[in-house]
């Protein structure tokens, strides 16, 4: 269950009541769907969060709003910016309350025979990109490991806002997988309203379905 509040200020009373200590924050950007004449408006803000039990409570601060048009910013192009400013002045206020703060810690999931499972909890981009690799490796040798590689399709996926990101996590992955023909593909939405902007994948298919 996921429980909002209107302001940090909110948020901190509340946990403190409960005597929670620690508290993750999260630089946001929500990309917003084409409008007209294909131009979307992306909100960027900063999430704090703090797991309760079975609840997830947190504050989201709106930083701005940026336009863009395929890869082009129309406007709002000091927003980043603002956003980077406004999570360091909000850490070193949750500091001064008492609370410390998760930094960068990225859940890994699974979904297997559509079921969906936590794998661990990795800190740093990097760390998890690597995860991800590591994971598809050991499928492929032991799960999938009588099917041949030509009847294998891997993919990448993601909520990724800048093609940069897309070719490079690609890439990545492609390299990993020389024998495989690598394909990157946006996240569902069902999926992506749930881990949000930011997040990376692998997937893998059959080419064939004799199997």
């Amino acid at each position: 269950m996921y429980v909002g509040f209107g302001t940090l200020e909110e948020l901190a009373d509340d946990l403190q009541r409960d005597r929670v200590q620690q508290v993750r924050v999260d630089r946001i950007c929500l990309p917003g769907s084409p409008g007209s004449y294909g131009v979307r408006l992306d909100r960027f803000g900063v999430m704090v969060s703090a797991r309760v039990g079975e609840e997830v409570r947190y504050a989201w601060i709106v930083t701005g709003g940026q336009q863009r048009l395929a890869d082009t910013v129309m406007s709002g192009q000091d927003v980043p910016t603002r956003t980077e400013a406004a999570h360091d002045r909000i850490v070193a206020w949750l500091h001064e309350q008492g609370l410390r703060t998760a930094m960068n810690l990225h859940p890994v999931l699974n979904i297997r025979g559509g079921k969906l499972d936590a794998e661990c909890v990795v800190r740093g981009h990097k760390n998890m990109q690597k995860t991800l690799i590591k994971l598809m490796e050991a499928d492929i040798k032991n799960r999938f490991r009588y099917i041949p590689s030509q009847d294998m399709a891997l993919y990448t996926s993601g909520t990724l806002s800048s093609s940069e990101d897309v070719q490079a996590w690609n890439a990545r992955v492609q390299k990993a997988f020389p024998k495989h023909q690598v394909a990157y593909h946006e996240l569902s939405c069902s999926i992506a309203c749930h881990v949000g902007p930011g997040a990376i994948a692998i997937g893998m298919s059959l080419v064939s379905r004799s199997y």
